[in-house]
C-alpha cells in the first residue's frame, strides 16, 4: 500500500549540529534547552504550568523545523502515511511508550509542511517502539506514505 518511505534519526550528533547553527543564530544564549534526542515524556510536561509546558513545546518546534530542513523534506506536504517512532534508550530504566507521543516533533513538521496535519486523516497510525541500546539514545521516525 505504500510506496514511499522516509526516516528521520534525532541522535546526539544532530543535537550536536543543531546547535552549532543555534548558538550561530543566537550568539548571547548559551543554554541547550533540548538535552536528549528523545522527546519529552508527558510525565514531564503535564504537570508544568502553562508557561514551562509553552517553552518545552517551542523549543522542541524550532528544533524539529530545524531538523525537516536539515533532511531536506520540507514541503513534502504528506496526505497520509504511518507513521513508526523508534526509541533507543541507553540505560535498562523502565520506560512506559504510551508516555512518549511525540507531539511536539509531529506539531514541527506540520509547520514545516513535511506533514499536510497531525489529525487521523493524514497520519493514518502511530506505532511506539522501544529497545535498550547501551550507551546510546536516538529516536528514529520513519513514514510510510503514497505519493500524489
Amino acid at each position: 500500500r505504500f510506496m514511499q518511505e522516509i526516516v528521520i534519526t534525532i541522535d546526539k550528533d544532530i543535537l550536536e549540529e543543531y546547535y552549532l547553527d543555534y548558538f550561530k543564530r543566537f550568539p548571547r544564549r548559551r543554554v541547550r534547552k533540548i538535552k536528549s534526542p528523545i522527546h519529552p515524556s508527558l510525565n514531564e510536561w503535564v504537570i508544568m504550568n502553562r508557561h514551562g509546558a509553552n517553552s518545552i513545546k517551542q523549543n522542541w518546534k524550532d528544533f524539529g523545523i530545524w531538523v525537516v530542513k536539515k533532511y531536506g523534506f520540507e514541503n513534502l506536504n504528506i496526505m497520509k502515511c504511518d507513521l513508526i517512532v523508534t526509541y533507543y534508550f541507553s540505560t535498562r530504566r523502565i520506560i512506559a511508550l504510551d508516555n512518549l507521543s511525540p507531539k511536539f516533533l509531529l506539531d514541527a513538521f506540520v509547520e514545516a509542511n513535511l506533514l499536510h496535519g497531525d489529525d487521523y486523516s493524514v497520519v493514518e497510525s502511530i506505532l511506539l517502539r522501544g529497545f535498550y541500546s547501551k550507551g546510546v539514545s536516538k529516536t528514529v521516525m520513519m513514514f510510510r506514505y503514497e505519493e500524489e
